[in-house]
């Protein structure tokens, strides 16, 4: 049986998501790795050099 699982999605309330064949929701935690390897490849012209 599938429970609900509204707070582990970015999704406004008023939203019903119902079609996953394409795209569907990202967990919060997914979407929270995804930001931080993005931020991480915003800088990587910047050359480690070391001290």
């Amino acid at each position: 049986m599938l429970t609900n699982r509204q707070k582990d999605f970015s999704l406004p309330k008023s939203i019903t998501y119902l079609n996953g064949a394409y795209m569907s929701p990202l967990l919060k935690s997914v979407e929270k790795v995804g930001a931080e390897a993005l931020l991480k490849t915003h800088k990587n012209f910047e050359p480690n050099l070391p001290n």
